[in-house]
Order: structure tokens, then sequence, then C-alpha cells
């Protein structure tokens, strides 16, 4: 992914601003990552995992339907 740093920095404080949670702390020419910004972060990971376990079990259903259905279908 390839995105600029202000780009990053505005999209944070835009983040920021909808939450009204601080997430980062900025300390030239370092940030560090807030206790909240850190438990969003990993809610959205967990978020990100349960939708990659979903994606895969809807894609093993469509394939255990299809063998279903081309069962049925040749008997």
């Amino acid at each position: 992914m390839f995105i600029t740093q202000p780009a990053v920095t505005q999209q944070v404080k835009s983040l920021e601003k909808e939450l009204q949670l601080k997430l980062v702390e900025y300390h030239q020419p370092h940030l560090k990552i807030t206790e909240r910004g850190e438990k969003l972060a990993s809610f959205v990971n967990n978020i990100t995992n349960q939708q990659a376990e979903f994606i895969n079990y809807l894609k093993k259903i469509r394939i255990y339907k299809r063998k279903l259905f081309s069962v049925l279908r040749n008997q």
C-alpha cells in the first residue's frame, strides 16, 4: 500500500475527530499510539479476522452446495 505520510496524518486526525478520541500522540518526529488507539487497532484486527473466516465459510458452503447439486442432478 502506497500512501503519503500527510495523507495518513489527515486520516488519523479525521478518525480522531469522528470518534472524539485521541488515538495517537505526536512527538516529532515520532508518534505513539494511545491505549485507546491500541484498543481500536485490536478491535479492527478482530473484525478483519472474523470477516476472513466468514468469507472462507461462505466459500466452503458454496463448494459444498455445488457438489450436492451435482450429485442430485446425476441421480
